[in-house]
């Protein structure tokens, strides 16, 4: 009897470790997806007098990606920490910047999303969105610049499906804004993931709507893109 409460004592432990690391995996990475890849997740904590910085990014097995993510996160802390130098900052206050990111996988394509958020004074914080897709069967980062190489008319697709869209969402306030905000411009459909359920693209607050509403993704099917991937 005394062995068999044992084991259940030790089941049920076994059960609260699993539940216990799962769940802090998932806070950190704001949700982790189930990959073709190996990788690992790398962590930057820094808490100085002024601000603090917590990053959390992803280290593949590809060193092409590898080099485009730092790169990318080297650039934004260098440009938190220069946009508050010399600043003074109040008792108890402290600046931030937070970056977390999600991926997502189709075919030969590795797309990670980063959400970027930072204080460095004002009514609320800021938030930015970039976006990393990798080409694994050509061993390269594709941008924009790689979907009009594919179809030169790309950016008109994007801007009528997306504008289609937008206009059925609720949250879509300001239709001139939305408007602007979706011109068929490689700085308006920078920021895109390649998904199992088609391309995303995703708008960051101000592109489409005031700051309240929030920011916007909008999926694509492949089959409507006039694309061979």
């Amino acid at each position: 009897m005394k062995k068999k409460i044992s084991l259940v004592i030790i089941f049920m432990f076994l059960i609260y470790l699993t539940t216990f690391f799962n769940k802090d995996s998932n806070t950190i990475t704001c949700g982790k997806y189930s990959s073709s890849i190996n990788s690992s997740e790398k962590k930057i904590a820094i808490n100085e007098h002024k601000y603090k910085i917590l990053i959390y990014y992803p280290e593949s097995e590809f060193d092409v990606l590898n080099e485009e993510i730092t790169k990318k996160i080297d650039k934004i802390i260098y440009q938190f920490k220069d946009d508050i130098k010399g600043a003074n900052v109040q008792v108890d206050q402290y600046y931030t910047l937070d970056i977390v990111y999600s991926m997502y996988e189709y075919k030969n394509y590795i797309s990670y999303v980063f959400h970027v958020d930072y204080y460095t004074g004002g009514a609320h914080p800021n938030h930015e969105i970039f976006t990393i897709t990798f080409d694994k069967s050509k061993n390269e980062i594709m941008d924009i610049n790689g979907f009009i190489k594919l179809n030169p008319n790309i950016l008109d697709i994007f801007s009528s499906i997306s504008r289609k869209e937008l206009l059925t969402n609720k949250d879509i306030v300001d239709s001139n804004m939305m408007f602007e905000g979706t011109k068929p411009t490689l700085n308006n459909f920078s920021n895109f993931a390649f998904s199992k359920d088609g391309l995303i693209i995703f708008f960051e607050y101000y592109q489409v709507a005031p700051y309240s509403s929030g920011e916007f993704q909008v999926v694509i099917p492949y089959n409507k893109l006039n694309l061979s991937l």
